[in-house]
């Protein structure tokens, strides 16, 4: 008891009236007579659940938009890949109060934070001089595509069927 979960895919509780989120965290309150898991919002989920983690651990691609009191961060040097500025930034910036970082290799993890991340565009794979006019050309070309294919853009509304024309033939 007292004890924090996160909810680690989307499910119900045993009335099936309250939603269970992806990434939600309780505390757990007790227990029924049946072994069922009583939350302290009054829920309680069902003991065959199954998609519970502990609450008081979540990866920082998991805390993105979320804040806590006291943030605790371990950067091992097996996940010197995976780090970068942008992830550092998104696990430093959780905690309200206090930050703290725990890492093996202070230099090593200072060089993985330093590099950035920059999410490529196709765009930005074509050569410099032929990349001038590519958005046009790409507009035309997707433009051409949707007409033969039936379909048209509509501005603020996606992309949808065309309406039927009425075909009229003389002689």
């Amino acid at each position: 008891m007292g004890d924090s979960i996160r909810i680690t895919a989307n499910g119900k509780d045993l009335t099936e009236k309250h939603r269970l989120n992806n990434g939600a965290t309780y505390t757990v309150t007790g227990f029924t007579d049946a072994g069922n898991i009583r939350l302290d919002n009054g829920w309680v989920i069902s003991k065959d659940f199954g998609h519970l983690a502990p609450g008081y651990v979540a990866t920082s691609h998991a805390a993105q938009g979320r804040t806590v009191d006291v943030a605790l961060i371990a950067m091992g040097n097996q996940s010197l890949p995976a780090m970068n500025s942008e992830q550092f930034y998104v696990s430093a910036s959780r905690a309200r109060h206090r930050t703290t970082i725990y890492v093996e290799d202070k230099e090593a993890v200072r060089q993985a934070i330093a590099r950035d991340d920059k999410r490529l565009l196709a765009s930005d794979l074509v050569p410099e001089p032929r990349r001038r006019g590519l958005k046009e050309r790409l507009k035309r070309h997707f433009s051409l595509r949707l007409r033969v294919a039936g379909l048209t853009r509509q501005r603020d509304h996606g992309i949808t069927q065309q309406p039927e024309r009425e075909h009229v033939y003389e002689r």
